[in-house]
């Protein structure tokens, strides 16, 4: 087992890519949160989920690979993965559901068939239709974050169903096939922002989603060839990369050779980079905290945004957006407060309670 790896309660853990993803969730915040503050800072933050499918494909080819080649079911891995996504997910869309129904019945600005759709299709982890939604922009109206995961579940899917042929030759060629459908979207969406969230370019999503995580599961296998251990780098040194590919500022044309470098050159070295990484002393502890919370603080954050927006705009009639950058760090407080009760006293007890102790595990260690 290499370096880069320790042991957590018996179960093998990459510190430094816990870090990555830690901060990644955070920098999605600034596309959410209504001030510019964070947005302005780092208007690349849109890449952070092509590092997540990136990180994904990575720590997935680790854990389940060879399990699946030894006669774990797709079922099986499904399950698991719907039990590590799912009660979380569920939180989040239940925290902005309560916010939609309260001002449903304040404003009466949707038909009830559309609250009806949006609520059922929501609560079973499904895209609700544009034309039965209460926000049809988007795929997921109560949780806008939760695009993501439904791409992440079909490419999981994808990959537990080819494991037993997914030798190099297939992989070359499912991420070449991937790889050019990105560059296609990329250029006429203007960048990878569009691509997924929302009806407009929905089908861009799995040109994204492909690429990215098939991408990480070769860097995985790369990774375990130990050919590349020279690939070293200080811990924090893939961080900080990671927040300058963030802060580069580009638009049009620019923002789509942009988010192409990255998402085809940069994130899979960042990754190896950082799967060789070894944290140590106080910066590996908060690499595995944020690691830790890195998934309810994406999940979670959208909701928590609306639901103080809403809370502000019905006792006081202000907006979130009204408190400029003290709001944004305000609400960020919250976000990982949040993010941390929720996963050690909501999401832990629920998985496990879903799913033997050790299924638990290994979900909650490899996956965001």
């Amino acid at each position: 087992m290499q370096k880069s790896l320790v042991k957590n309660r018996g179960v093998a853990r990459f510190t430094g890519l816990d870090g990555l993803r830690g901060l990644a969730a955070l920098a999605v915040f600034g596309a959410h949160v209504p001030d510019p503050l964070l947005r302005d800072a780092l208007p690349g933050c849109d890449l952070a989920v092509d590092l997540f499918f990136a990180l994904s494909g990575f720590v997935l080819a680790h854990a389940y690979f060879e399990r699946l080649r030894k006669g774990m079911g797709v079922g099986t891995f499904f399950k698991r993965r719907v039990i590590r996504l799912y009660p979380l997910y569920a939180l989040g869309t239940i925290i902005s559901l309560s916010i939609v129904i309260i001002q449903g019945f304040r404003w009466r600005s949707n038909d009830f068939d559309d609250y009806v759709v949006t609520i059922v299709t929501s609560l079973l982890f499904l895209p609700t239709p544009p034309q039965h939604s209460i926000d049809p922009g988007w795929l997921y109206p109560l949780n806008y974050p939760a695009w993501s995961l439904f791409f992440e579940l079909a490419v999981n899917a994808a990959f537990a169903g080819l494991a037993l042929r997914l030798n190099g030759r297939l992989l070359a060629a499912i991420a070449t096939l991937s790889v050019g459908f990105l560059v296609v979207y990329l250029f006429e969406a203007a960048g990878v922002a569009a691509l997924g969230p929302n009806y407009t370019y929905w089908h861009g999503g799995f040109s994204r989603v492909s690429w990215s995580f098939f991408v990480g599961v070769i860097v995985y296998r790369a990774w375990a060839t130990r050919r590349f251990a020279w690939v070293t780098l200080p811990a924090w040194l893939p961080a900080a990369g990671l927040l300058a590919i963030f802060a580069v500022p580009a638009d049009g044309v620019a923002r789509a050779l942009m988010d192409g470098a990255a998402c085809i050159l940069l994130f899979p070295l960042i990754v190896l980079a950082g799967a060789n990484s070894v944290p140590a002393g106080a910066f590996a502890r908060m690499c595995a905290t944020v690691g830790g919370l890195s998934y309810a603080i994406y999940v979670l954050q959208a909701p928590i945004i609306l639901s103080a927006d809403a809370g502000l705009n019905f006792l006081f009639d202000r907006s979130l957006s009204s408190f400029d950058e003290v709001g944004t760090v305000a609400i960020g407080i919250v976000v990982v407060v949040v993010a941390f009760v929720a996963t050690t006293f909501y999401d832990a007890p629920v998985q496990r309670w879903l799913s033997d102790p050790r299924t638990s595990a290994a979900n909650q260690n490899f996956s965001r």
